[in-house]
């Protein structure tokens, strides 16, 4: 029974792994909860790197780990005491390794120190998941793949995210060791001309790459980008999710048919005419940013009705000609994300309102403006109107001259629905408006009409709930 209990304890501990302070409180209650919820709070520290004062606290715990022969002959600012050994070996619970925030933590090392550093983390005994390789990693001659342990600690990796140049030589060692890894981010292959045959190789030997996200290709390689371009498609029958902010110079989309997920951004205004053929038949989720309307419209028509989230940005008036096509070809919307860069007319509140009567399934909406004179009552006045029940988790990003009125209204006709879960960005509003916005939902919070709301201040926060 007690077997059992740690089981379930650790099923439960496992859906908190991202709320630490929940985690935290577990460890406090006996020792079977503690020792269920320790190897949970510490497979991803790093996610906690916020303050300053949390650097200090890892990096002792980092150092607490070193042998005692070894931290004598690492001489530095961090070893002016003798740290205890801790109770539990915390580094052979990590799971996600992000060297960014070692080198950082240890950015006065010299490469041989910092050696030492890694080889508590990549070792015969530990099982790293998540690699991420950045920003001052390529200042050190760390060769990861000649660590010791390495093959057995990194066989397993499921995740990489580099946004660094490596060395062709760790890369390909790397594809020697990983070939389980299902997740890839690459930051810029700009800057990737030494590590560029590497990455290729590494992609290539993947055994089930499942997600992709590209954000640069090599301007003005097009031998090069063709070349990458084919290692991901001899990997078609599994890739399901994909992000790139650029236009492939092959007709790569048209091998992905697989997709689930894709998400297109034009930062070049280049031609996507590509776009015309590529049917993708089981895309749940779409993401767009400043790719032609009438390809986008193609792509909708292709899915079949399977689209159930989509995040577009267009000025008004294709943006009110994609909601025809929403609420033709999309019944089973659930999240939708819209960018608005002009005002509202007439047609776009006709066909909005015909959008949310028809999407029954709809349950989070993003709208975010970014115009003066855009018409907010206009827009409450529709979502109070013809909303289904299931509507009602809501993100506002306002512009200047929002009027605390607008919101009001909003409020008052929401009367009778289910209560709210609403996020404002404030960003670009003033100190009083912001603090009049908070005031007021709290007001409506009391009466019921709202269950919870945030207030952002950050201009690229998203959208999330937990």
């Amino acid at each position: 029974m007690s077997s059992l209990n740690v089981d379930v304890l650790f099923l439960v501990f496992g859906e908190l792994e991202s709320d630490n302070k929940s985690l935290y409180s577990c460890i406090l209650v006996n020792k079977a909860w503690c020792a269920t919820a320790i190897p949970i709070l510490w497979r991803n520290p790093g996610q906690y790197l916020i303050k300053k004062h949390s650097k200090n606290i890892l990096s002792k715990v980092i150092l607490s780990h070193i042998p005692t022969d070894i931290l004598k002959i690492l001489d530095s600012e961090f070893f002016e005491k003798t740290y205890q050994r801790p109770f539990y070996n915390y580094i052979h619970f990590w799971k996600y390794l992000d060297i960014t925030y070692i080198t950082n933590i240890f950015s006065t090392f010299s490469t041989d120190k910092f050696n030492e550093i890694i080889k508590l983390f990549i070792n015969k005994n530990t099982k790293i998941s998540h690699l991420t390789i950045g920003y001052g990693f390529d200042c050190l001659d760390c060769r990861l793949h000649l660590i010791p342990g390495a093959e057995c600690c990194l066989s397993e990796l499921e995740s990489l995210h580099v946004n660094v140049d490596m060395r062709i030589d760790i890369l390909e060692g790397l594809a020697t060791i990983c070939k389980s890894i299902k997740k890839l981010r690459i930051d810029s292959l700009c800057s990737f001309y030494n590590s560029y045959y590497g990455i290729i190789r590494l992609i290539e030997v993947q055994e089930n790459l499942n997600d992709v996200d590209i954000r640069r290709p090599l301007i003005g390689c097009d031998v090069y980008n063709k070349t990458f371009e084919e290692s991901l498609i001899k990997h078609a029958d599994t890739i399901k999710y994909l992000r790139i902010n650029w236009k492939p110079n092959t007709s790569i989309l048209s091998y992905l048919v697989n997709l689930v997920s894709i998400d297109l951004k034009d930062t070049r205004k280049a031609d996507w005419s590509q776009l015309e053929e590529v049917s993708l038949p089981l895309l749940k989720i779409l993401k767009a940013k400043a790719i032609p309307y009438k390809y986008i419209e193609n792509l909708i028509k292709s899915t079949k009705g399977n689209l159930s989230e989509i995040s577009i940005r267009y000025d008004s008036l294709n943006s009110r000609m994609l909601i025809q096509i929403f609420y033709h070809n999309c019944p089973n919307l659930r999240y939708l994300k819209l960018v608005l860069l002009d005002n509202i007319d007439s047609l776009f509140i006709k066909a909005f309102e015909i959008l949310l009567t028809n999407s029954q399934f709809l349950n989070e909406l993003n709208i975010r403006v970014n115009n003066d004179t855009f018409g907010w009552k206009e827009l409450f006045e529709i979502l109070t109107k013809s909303s289904s029940i299931n509507l009602f988790k809501f993100y506002f990003y306002f512009n200047k001259k929002f009027k605390l009125e607008d919101l009001k209204f909003f409020f008052d006709n929401w009367k009778d629905k289910n209560p709210m879960l609403l996020i404002i960005n404030t960003f670009s509003l003033v100190n009083k408006v912001k603090q009049e916005s908070e005031d007021l939902m709290q007001e409506y919070k009391t009466k019921g009409i709202i269950k919870r709301f945030e207030v952002y201040k950050n201009h690229y926060k998203d959208f999330e709930w937990n």
